[in-house]
C-alpha cells in the first residue's frame, strides 16, 4: 500500500510485525509500499521463514521544504499504477491467495480493486483500517490539505468492498464498519 517500509514510523512497524506473524505459517510472503529502500529480506524466529520488500519509490527525507513534500505526494500519485501493477505481480489469482491492504489512499485502492476485478482474480482482500486524518477546524481545512479528501473517501465509500477488514481498536469498528460479520 501507501506507506513507508522499513523505515517508516507506526505503518512500517505495523506492516514488519504482521509481516513477520504471517510467515510463521504462510509460504510466501511479500510486502509491497510506495516508499523504502527495497532489497532486504527480513528473516523470522523460524527456521528458512523470510519475507521480502518492494518499493516503487526511495524513501523521502524527512525535514524537506513544504514546496519539496507537495512534490513528493505529486509524484506518488503518478507512482500509483506502478504500485498497483507491482502488487498485481506478486499474485497468482488463486482463492487460497489473500492481500493484506494497509494505508488510507483512495485512488489506490479503487484501482487495485477494479484491476483485480477486471482480471478475475479470486484473491481475498483484506484492508487494514486505521485512524483516518482528523479534519478539526473546518471545510477549509480540504483546501488546504487536498490530500484528505483521498483518505477520507476510503472510509467513506469503499470499506464495503473488500473480503473483510481488520480495525485497529473497536471504537474504528463500531464507527465505520459496513458488515459487522466481515469484520475483525
Amino acid at each position: 500500500g501507501v506507506f513507508s517500509f522499513p523505515e517508516g514510523m507506526a505503518a512500517s512497524s505495523r506492516i514488519r510485525n504482521l509481516a513477520h506473524g504471517m510467515i510463521e505459517t504462510v509460504p510466501d510472503v511479500q510486502v509491497v509500499s510506495m516508499y523504502g529502500s527495497e532489497g532486504k529480506v527480513f528473516k523470522s524466529q523460524k527456521e528458512h521463514s523470510s519475507f521480502s520488500h518492494i518499493a516503487i519509490l526511495n524513501m523521502p527525507r524527512p525535514k524537506v521544504s513544504n514546496i519539496a513534500i507537495l512534490r513528493n505526494r505529486l509524484e506518488m500519485y503518478f507512482k500509483l499504477s506502478r504500485l498497483v501493477d507491482t502488487t498485481i505481480e506478486q499474485l497468482d489469482g488463486s482463492e487460497q491467495e489473500v492481500l493484506f491492504l494497509y494505508g488510507r489512499s483512495y485512488v489506490f485502492l479503487s484501482m487495485l480493486l477494479r484491476t483485480l476485478k477486471r482480471k478475475g482474480y479470486k484473491t481475498k482482500t483484506v484492508f487494514d483500517v486505521v485512524e483516518p486524518h482528523r479534519c478539526t477546524t473546518s471545510l477549509f481545512e480540504y483546501l488546504k490539505h487536498p490530500f484528505l479528501m483521498d483518505s477520507t473517501l476510503v472510509f467513506k465509500c469503499i470499506l464495503n468492498k473488500f473480503t473483510a477488514c481488520t480495525y485497529i481498536t473497536k471504537a474504528l469498528m463500531e464507527r465505520y464498519a459496513k458488515n459487522k460479520a466481515k469484520s475483525i
